[in-house]
């Protein structure tokens, strides 16, 4: 990683696993851009690799993502995403605000 980049905090699911982990962004950069500029494969690091049920199946400092596996791919930590997307949890901070 060099000094102009910074590590964002992903999720990335493919159609057999869930990889928890981090990417290496320019500050200010989009995801979305990142992943389109990739090569074949995107680096995540510090990486928790799971099985579609959630049991964890290893973890490693690196793993490379082929770009074509990959189904989606969150900022964040999946609950985090998760509770973006429940009604009761965006009516709840909205009623907060």
């Amino acid at each position: 990683m060099s000094s102009d980049e910074e590590m964002t905090q992903v999720v990335v699911r493919t159609s057999n696993h869930v990889i928890r982990g981090a990417v290496a962004l320019i500050p200010g950069a989009r995801l979305t851009d990142y992943l389109r500029n990739a090569d074949r494969f995107i680096a995540v690091v510090d990486a928790v690799v799971e099985d579609q049920n959630g049991k964890e199946l290893f973890r490693r400092r690196f793993v490379n993502v082929h770009r074509d596996q990959i189904e989606i791919v969150a900022l964040g930590r999946e609950e985090a995403v998760l509770a973006d997307l429940d009604p009761a949890a965006t009516a709840l901070e909205d009623a907060q605000e």
